[in-house]
């Protein structure tokens, strides 16, 4: 029995990127935010790292799985500070074969 979360990078530039007037304008407000999205998902992966959770680099995610039960990671989870996670932490009879 293994849970897992994702933790999401980024989406497709295409459906991420608001254009209003300038494409230029909007591609470097999609470059900061993008860089401040990327540096949050570096700290949760940091922290789920160093508390035992397996992760790997997946398209547009991090993928990450420990051997716990459901309601143990979600405590977990909360512990850490990643409350935002609880709700999409799902249970696996095995970790995904990449």
């Amino acid at each position: 029995m293994v849970c897992r979360v994702s933790v999401f990078l980024h989406w497709k530039p295409g459906e991420d990127i608001e254009v209003r007037d300038s494409l230029a304008d909007a591609i470097r407000v999609y470059a900061r935010e993008l860089y401040d999205r990327l540096m949050e998902a570096a700290d949760v992966v940091e922290k789920l790292v160093g508390s035992g959770w397996e992760c790997s680099l997946a398209l547009y995610s991090v993928e990450c799985f420990k051997d716990v039960d459901l309601e143990s990671a979600r405590r977990e989870l909360t512990g850490l500070g990643l409350e935002h996670l609880v709700d999409q932490v799902e249970f696996e009879e095995e970790a995904e074969e990449e």
